[in-house]
């Protein structure tokens, strides 16, 4: 394949990334696998290690050289202000593909495996959540996303620390009892519920430590458990109402919209999936609701291609 004919999307997640080398005409001729690219929680220099290692293999795998790529997408966790484009920019500059080279979030690269001229609005769910929201114009408007200390409704920190705490309120008398009080002590591995609080407040990783309770609380909450119950479907309904007020700021309430469900909680737990979708259908009931068609890295991929033929046309 001649010069300038390759196409590459980087997916750029808190806990890993995903690259695609595409070919023009969108067919996938590398992928591969790296480590964290969100500065905010990685720092710059590992960030910069991982994204061009991840860029080296690509390359290698297809038998190419980043010389002949003609567009780049960094579609990064955490990419809001003009201050993180700066930051990355900086990096981008230093190894000679900044003017080959867009920036967005990761959330707008899901949003890119929709149809390009067609309102859909992305709900994410992992670790943390946000919900992101594109009209047929383009315009492109965000709720949430802020961290675990200020939002990530909905989110499995959400559902984690909200479990912690309606054991903490059971053991106390505040709240009513819970087998949460059971199922997390267990699934912390402590003996006793008065260990909750210094292991929480020891976690090197507490968001992402007290995430990986979400299942369990989901789990309680379909097997009967009145509180367990309470905050999922909380959790749920303030997530799916983000999403009507996403789709408010560009006047898409009223009108057919794509709502595309992504995240490691919602692939992985069905019932909370199912439930989100619904509370989504009764705040916009003219949603499809859905999943992405392709990863992130394949909607970083296409944005990069669209804007080659753009520039050409």
């Amino acid at each position: 394949m001649g010069s300038g004919e390759f196409f590459i999307g980087i997916d750029g997640g808190s806990s890993r990334s995903v690259g695609v080398l595409v070919d023009r005409s969108g067919e996938v001729a590398a992928r591969a696998v790296g480590g964290p690219a969100n500065y905010h929680t990685t720092g710059l220099d590992a960030l910069e290690r991982n994204v061009f290692g991840l860029l080296d293999r690509l390359a290698d795998e297809a038998g190419t050289h980043l010389n002949e790529v003609a567009r780049f997408c960094f579609a990064l966790a955490g990419l809001w202000r003009e201050a993180d484009h700066r930051a990355i920019g900086d990096i981008l500059r230093e190894h000679g593909v900044f003017d080959r080279a867009i920036l967005v979030s990761d959330v707008e690269a899901l949003l890119a495996t929709a149809e390009p001229d067609e309102p859909a609005l992305v709900a994410v769910a992992g670790t943390g959540s946000v919900v992101v929201a594109r009209d047929a114009a383009g315009r492109v408007h965000k709720v949430g996303g802020s961290g675990h200390l200020l939002d990530d409704a909905g989110s499995g920190y959400d559902l984690g620390i909200s479990g912690l705490r309606a054991v903490i309120e059971a053991h106390d008398g505040r709240g009513p009892q819970t087998e949460l009080s059971t199922v997390l002590v267990e699934a912390t591995g402590l003996s006793e519920v008065s260990d909750v609080v210094p292991w929480l407040y020891g976690l090197a990783d507490q968001k992402r430590e007290v995430a990986r309770l979400a299942p369990r609380v989901v789990e309680a909450a379909e097997g009967g458990d009145g509180v367990a119950r309470a905050i999922v479907e909380r959790a749920a309904g303030e997530l799916a109402r983000w999403c009507t007020v996403a789709a408010d700021a560009l006047s898409l309430v009223e009108g057919p919209v794509k709502v595309l469900l992504a995240g490691g909680l919602l692939e992985h737990n069905a019932g909370y999936r199912r439930l989100l979708g619904e509370r989504v259908a009764a705040e916009l009931p003219r949603a499809q609701v859905g999943s992405p068609a392709r990863e992130a890295a394949h909607g970083a991929a296409f944005i990069a291609l669209r804007d080659w033929e753009r520039e050409k046309d």
